[in-house]
């Protein structure tokens, strides 16, 4: 409200460059949805933040499913809602996804998984060590995948095999039965 309060009592000097501004943050729009979509412009992945956020999902997705079917993983997480969200999206719909750790109780999803099923993998970012006190129990890492978008390296992240402790407060995101 107080911007358009502004405008209106702009003189007419500054009024003449109102069509130059409209058009100059139209072009600047253009240009961060194009970057987003296709991204003309090679920049480093860590100075993009639109492949930081939105590329390379789907790469990262189909390692993830061909290293949780080659492990027999019950299930697939990540430490963060991020990276859980991602792969819940992203992966093939006969992986389970679920969510691990104390704020996934405030979502409306299925929280209970047969004891039999308490074995999986952990998708978390390189350099970064798992968080057993999520409740995951011994992590034992089993490679690594890159998220790329068009052959560029984006971020490389660690898979782990983990089992869950029973006392784990878990939420199924995406069931694969």
């Amino acid at each position: 409200g107080a911007t358009l309060a502004a405008a209106g009592a702009a003189s007419r000097a500054t009024r003449k460059w109102l069509p130059a501004a409209a058009a100059l943050g139209g072009l600047m729009t253009a240009f961060v949805y194009a970057q987003a979509i296709a991204a003309p412009i090679p920049l480093p992945a860590r100075r993009d933040p639109t492949a930081l956020q939105l590329a390379g999902w789907s790469h990262l997705a189909t390692g993830v499913a061909r290293a949780a079917r080659a492990d027999n993983a019950r299930f697939v997480t990540g430490s963060s809602y991020a990276i859980t969200a991602e792969l819940a999206y992203a992966l093939p719909p006969d992986i389970t996804v679920i969510g691990v750790g104390e704020r996934w109780r405030y979502f409306n999803l299925p929280g209970l998984m047969p004891s039999a099923d308490r074995t999986g993998l952990l998708v978390e970012p390189q350099g970064r060590k798992p968080l057993t006190d999520e409740g995951f129990g011994p992590a034992t890492p089993i490679g690594s995948i890159a998220r790329q978008r068009d052959g560029r390296t984006i971020r490389v992240y660690d898979l782990y095999r983990i089992g869950l402790k029973s006392s784990a407060p878990v939420a199924i995101v995406k069931d694969a039965r």
